[in-house]
This record gives structure tokens, C-alpha cells and sequence, in this order.
């Protein structure tokens, strides 16, 4: 059973004591399971999450109804499109989905606008994700770009292999092709060639690396 220190070390993006205990005096833990959708365009934010562990991926919809992968919200970290949205009272503009199984802070956004908004610790937290998901956002930029879709395949697989516990990569093909933006026939083809050239085994949803890329 985690203990309170437990709980204050997960949040180690904050440096500020009275702010972590803040949020975990007000904030309500929950786990959720891989495939959880957690958040979709259009919705009024009520609580702002942090992840405690686990994975969250966060998409953006076109009219078509395609997705493409914007960012991943790794521990310790929250989605900084959540805390715009709290910020100007306006709808998600993003689909949140939990990625790897996920223990999650989810804390009122009362708690975040009138409690939160002006502390120097909070608003050090926020600049830095800002920051963080900025530079994410213009490799995207580059890699849809400049990069061929093998190159983008490979920079997915290796942030997802980062990001899981084991090292394995839960996602089915159609999964893949959504977060690249492409489609399922070539996220396959691209496996298989990596599977007969010994880079990685996989099974029914699941990506096991078996060496370096």
C-alpha cells in the first residue's frame, strides 16, 4: 500500500512541499485501465490530472475523423492543453487516452484556478511542460514534414518502449498508423520488415524490442 511519502515522491516535478501536500489533500487518486478514454474535444474540464504512474497519450481529431499523436503525459507530469483549457474556461480541444494502465492525481480545477494560478511553484510546473510539449510538438511538425514514415515509425516505437514498464509496447498496427498518421497496411509492412530483419518481435498487440534500433 503506497504511504503518504510514496505519494509526495511520485509528484517530483514540484519542488514546492505546501504545494504537493495541497494536492493531495484536495485531489482524488484513481487507477484506470489501458484504452480509457479520459478526456475528448469539446469537453468543460472538472478535474485536472496528474499522473502518478503509467502513461497517457493525447490526440488531436481531424474533421475526418483521423488522429494524430500530439504528446505523451509521462509521471510527475499533467497535459498542459487541460490546464489551457482550465485557464480560459473553454472546451478540450484534444482526446486524452490512457496509454499504459495509469494511477492518476485528478484534482479540481478550483483547486488549480483560485488556490494555484499565481504560486511560483505552480507556475514554474507549468512553463516547464509548456516548454517540454512545445519542442515535442515541433518534432512532430519536422518529422511529418522532413521524415519518411519508417523514420517516424521508429522514433514512436523507441518513445513507447521509454515510456512502459517492461519495455514492451502494447498497441495494435491501426493504433500505430493513428498516432503516425498513416495508414494500418504500412505501419505493417514496416513491422514485418523489422521483424525479418531480427529488430523486434511481436505478437497480438504487443512490440518487443529484441535489440538496439
Amino acid at each position: 500500500m503506497e504511504t503518504h511519502t510514496d505519494l509526495i515522491r511520485k509528484l517530483s516535478k514540484l519542488q514546492d512541499r505546501n504545494v504537493k501536500e495541497l494536492l493531495l489533500a484536495t485531489g482524488v487518486i484513481q487507477n484506470f485501465e489501458a484504452g480509457t478514454e479520459l478526456l475528448y474535444p469539446g469537453q468543460y474540464i472538472k478535474l485536472v490530472p496528474i499522473v502518478l504512474s503509467g502513461t497517457l497519450k493525447v490526440l488531436r481529431d481531424d474533421d475526418s475523423g483521423k488522429e494524430i499523436l500530439l504528446y505523451f503525459i509521462r509521471p510527475g507530469e499533467s497535459c498542459i492543453m487541460t490546464l489551457f483549457a482550465v485557464r480560459g474556461n473553454s472546451p478540450s480541444m484534444v482526446r486524452a487516452i490512457v496509454d499504459e494502465n495509469a494511477e492518476l492525481l485528478l484534482v479540481p480545477v478550483e483547486v488549480i484556478s483560485q488556490q494555484l494560478s499565481a504560486h511560483r511553484d505552480w507556475l514554474d510546473f507549468t512553463f516547464a511542460l509548456f516548454k517540454q510539449r512545445y519542442e515535442e510538438l515541433l518534432q512532430i511538425v519536422n518529422d511529418i514534414a522532413f521524415s519518411r514514415v519508417d523514420e517516424r515509425l521508429l522514433d514512436l516505437l523507441l518513445t513507447r518502449s521509454k515510456t512502459s514498464q517492461n519495455g514492451e509496447i502494447m498497441a495494435t498496427h491501426q493504433q500505430l498508423a493513428d498516432d503516425i498518421g498513416t495508414a494500418r497496411e504500412v505501419v505493417s509492412r514496416l513491422l514485418k520488415k523489422l521483424e525479418n530483419e531480427g529488430r523486434i518481435a511481436t505478437s497480438r498487440g504487443k512490440i518487443k524490442f529484441l535489440g538496439d534500433l
